[in-house]
């Protein structure tokens, strides 16, 4: 063990986020149980919380958790990929099981969505610089939003296979590239709001988040569609990522009300993304 290391605080959230996971999926099961674990995850948050302001050397600093900017970044970036993560496995399943398309034809109509993932993060910093950070987050959430909502669509609006590449790509360009600009806008505004103190931490913290919102999204929304490869079970995940967009875009809307300039000496964002350094772009604009 590391001398000095946060096992306590570590371990709380650990034990948070698979209480969180554990009782969404039992939840959505229609386990009683489930509402238990969830209780638990609360319990094990507060914990962490007050594990953190007593700690030495906290696994996360307390100001982190009071940084208003910071953590509405990072609750964007966990909304994009429990928005994301749940709709790619369900489509997959669909074109595989329901359409029975095989996996080559599968991953090439999966193409697009890389190719605009990749295409949105290069459009981000530009997007921040005439936006402002607070639009161009919440806007990609909206495209991730709409795009969800065109794969939702796809069994009724896609008999033939024409008509279901033609709806996909559209669709998977649309989520795609708000994936991508958001991704860089979110992980950039987090950063940039971070104190010089704990830059490393931000980014480690920024990373947990977004790792963690695929997990949330698949235990939240794959239990409630029972068979995601059906139209009915894709519909169920769909609609429910769609959601979590929706609420990641409100989030960011209400939790960046104003400006808020990074703290003198920020630059892990203007490395990553550029934004604060060539388009002057603060969190919140």
């Amino acid at each position: 063990m590391l001398r000095g290391a946060d096992s306590a605080g570590a371990a709380a959230a650990t034990a948070a986020l698979v209480l969180l996971v554990f009782g969404l999926d039992r939840a959505g099961a229609g386990r009683w149980w489930g509402g238990l674990a969830l209780a638990g995850a609360v319990l094990a948050a507060w914990t962490f919380v007050r594990v953190e302001r007593r700690a030495r050397q906290p696994l996360v600093p307390v100001a982190a958790l009071r940084d208003r900017p910071f953590v509405v970044a990072a609750l964007a970036g966990l909304a994009v990929t429990a928005a994301d993560t749940p709709a790619v496995l369900a489509i997959v399943l669909y074109l595989q099981d329901e359409r029975h398309l095989g996996a080559l034809a599968t991953g090439l109509i999966l193409v697009p969505f890389n190719l605009a993932v990749v295409a949105g993060s290069l459009l981000g910093p530009l997007l921040a610089r005439w936006w402002g950070t607070r639009w161009a987050a919440a806007s990609g959430l909206l495209a991730i939003a709409a795009g969800n909502l065109g794969l939702a669509a796809t069994p009724t609006l896609a008999p033939t296979l024409v008509r279901l590449v033609a709806l996909l790509i559209a669709a998977f360009a649309i989520a795609g590239l708000g994936l991508g600009w958001t991704s860089t806008v979110a992980t950039t505004a987090g950063a940039d709001a971070a104190a010089a103190s704990w830059h490393g931490v931000a980014a480690a913290f920024l990373t947990a988040a977004a790792q963690s919102g695929s997990a949330i999204g698949l235990a939240a929304l794959v239990p409630l569609a029972g068979n995601p490869s059906t139209p009915t079970g894709l519909r169920t995940v769909t609609l429910g990522a769609t959601a979590f967009a929706t609420a990641g875009a409100l989030t960011v809307l209400l939790g960046w009300r104003r400006r808020i300039a990074p703290p003198a000496g920020s630059t892990v964002g203007s490395r990553r993304a550029g934004v604060s350094a060539r388009a002057g772009t603060g969190v919140g604009e």
